[in-house]
């Protein structure tokens, strides 16, 4: 298993004066990620993007009511 820097980003709707994106910050270990998250929103659709730095970011969701889970390995 490798271990993973994850930033879980939400967004939320702008309301009230509320930042729309509320952030959280965890170290996981898991030999993927993407059935990570897939464990943890079974049934729904993922985007998955490996970005050139390294870091792989699986989204679920709609519009404000997506989620980012942005996996770093350490």
């Amino acid at each position: 298993m490798a271990s993973y820097e994850l930033i879980v980003e939400k967004q939320q709707p702008d309301c009230g004066g509320k930042d729309p994106r509320v952030l959280e910050f965890q170290s996981v270990e898991t030999a993927d990620p993407v059935e990570y998250v897939r464990g943890l929103h079974p049934g729904m659709e993922l985007d998955v993007e490996q970005k050139s730095n390294g870091e792989l970011v699986v989204a679920v969701g709609e519009g404000v009511k997506r989620i980012r889970y942005c996996f770093t390995e350490d």
